[in-house]
This record gives C-alpha cells, structure tokens and sequence, in this order.
C-alpha cells in the first residue's frame, strides 16, 4: 500500500495508519503493507499473542505481567482475574471463546497485579450494546451487543476481511482495557483527577501504545469517530463521558505524543492540529507517569 493510500479518506473517516511512516516496522507488528494472504480466522492466535502482550507493557507501568514473582509494597494478593462466558457467542465472540483469548489475559494479569478480591472478565447478553465495569457484581461486563456493533463497524470500514478481522480485535480490546481501568479504580481505590472515562481512556492507550499496538489504538479511535451521533444536545454534554470526536483526538495525542518523529503524518496528514500537537509530547509523559505512580503499589515485582 502507498503512502498516498494511507493517507487518503476513507468514507468519512481519516484512515490512520502511523506505520505507514515507519521506515523498518518490526516483523511482529501489523502494518498497512503486511502479507494478506490468511484468512481472518487463523489470525486469533496471534492476535491473542498481540493482546497478552499489552500485558507485558504493563512493566512499562511499574507493572511486572510478563511472569514476575511475588515482593511488592505489602498489598495482599487476595484474588484473581477470571474470564467468563455466558451462553449467547456468536459470530467473533464465540471466535474469541475458543481460541481463550481472555483467559490468556486474565492470566496475564494475575501474573502482574495482586488483587484484593476475584475480577470476573464476563462475557455476556446485556439487553443493550454497551460494556462496563459493576462495583455491586464486582465484574467487568463485555456484552456481546457491543461486539456486534464493533464487528459490524469494522465491516464497513475495512477493505476485506482480515482487516476487519484486525479493526474488531482492536477495537475490542481497547474497550476492555478502558473498563479494566475503571476497574482497578474501584478495586485499589485510586484517587484519579479529572473525569475517570477520559482517565481510563487514557490508560487503555498508553497501555496498547507501549505495547507497540498503535494501528490498534487508531482503529479504536476510527470506531469512536464512525459512531460520533453528529448533533448534540444537553444531555451529551453533561454525560461523563467525552464526546466521541474528543476521545478521537485525544487518543491522537497520545499516540503523535509518544513519538512525534515517528507518527508526524498525524499533523502533516492533516488528522491531529498542529495548535493541540505541540501539547502532546507533554501530555504523554504526565499522563504515563501519573498511571506508573498509581499501579506501582499493586504489581508483582
């Protein structure tokens, strides 16, 4: 693919590939140029690999997820992370069952965090597309009406079938390090400034960034912008979370912050504004340490 084809519009949304800029992506790493030849349902192991290794970039937190041991600051380790799945996967969601990716990164996780009590992962039927975290179940709730929407999303916008394949993989696993954010919150009572959605927003994308999941990242913030409602009212402006097009941006400046050589067709390209990118770099490092601080007391060193 060209650097023109990269950067070209695709329906009403920016198509943002980072990499496309990148002279020698690592082997590992998804590009726009990557070999096609697979069909989309022998790419869940890897994908699988891809998300257990946002865990690993966990250490880059304070966080030790890559098979650390005990030690720690004297947090008692009283819990696990444990994945669930309730009746009702179809489609990706019974995709994601089989090939356990969720029980990889719930092992992932109770290799790197202590846990004061059990977090269920559940997979579930919500009656609405949505997925969040319930402090009175003590759960995150991963419903499948949402997986269908993030599928349905990714149809659209891909080119065939294996991107679609990577643009739902993405997109879902951004969500679910967004609601483990809120998660942790809650379990080790964190004391965030700010909004908590824009905080765990902020986790879920520092976290994927340091996993060298960046194309990841921009598929999570095309799906954002693709589901933008386009008017707004009163209600979307009191409700806590940010509007989809400012989680877009904001998840931009993250990524162009990380590394503005590296990602500088975000502000050539015409995608992130040169007045909110010099602010970016900035905003990268705070956000970074500030979550490194916060998890620091509850790894496994």
């Amino acid at each position: 693919m060209s650097r023109d084809e990269c950067s070209r519009e695709r329906r009403s949304i920016p198509l943002i590939s980072p990499f496309c800029s990148r002279p020698e992506p690592r082997a590992s790493t998804p590009t726009c140029s990557g070999p096609r030849a697979e069909q989309a349902r022998r790419r869940w192991p890897s994908l699988a690999r891809q998300m257990v290794a946002a865990l690993c970039a966990l250490s880059m937190l304070g966080v030790s997820a890559c098979g650390g041991g005990g030690g720690g600051s004297g947090k008692k380790d009283e819990g696990d992370f444990v994945a669930e799945w309730d009746p009702g996967a179809t489609g990706l969601a019974r995709a994601l069952q089989r090939e356990e990716l969720f029980e990889d990164l719930a092992d992932a996780l109770n290799d790197g965090f202590k846990l004061p009590r059990d977090l269920p992962i559940v997979h579930t039927s919500c009656g609405e597309e949505n997925a969040f975290y319930d402090p009175r179940q003590g759960a995150l709730l991963m419903c499948y009406e949402l997986l269908d929407l993030v599928t349905s999303i990714s149809l659209q916008l891909a080119e065939d079938e294996e991107e679609a394949a990577q643009r739902a993989i993405g997109t879902w696993t951004f969500i679910f390090f967004h609601e483990l954010g809120h998660g942790l919150a809650d379990l080790y009572e964190l004391p965030l400034t700010g909004g908590e959605e824009d905080a765990v927003d902020d986790f879920s994308t520092l976290l994927m960034i340091e996993a060298d999941l960046v194309q990841e990242v921009a598929y999570a913030a095309d799906f954002w912008l693709e589901t933008d409602p386009g008017l707004v009212d009163a209600s979307q402006f009191a409700d806590e979370h940010s509007l989809n097009q400012q989680r877009f941006y904001n998840m931009l400046c993250l990524i162009y912050g990380s590394d503005p050589n590296r990602f500088d067709i975000l502000v050539s390209g015409g995608h992130l504004p040169e007045s909110r990118a010099v602010r970016c770099p900035g905003e990268y490092e705070q956000k970074l340490k500030a979550w490194e601080t916060l998890l620091k007391p509850w790894s496994k060193e």
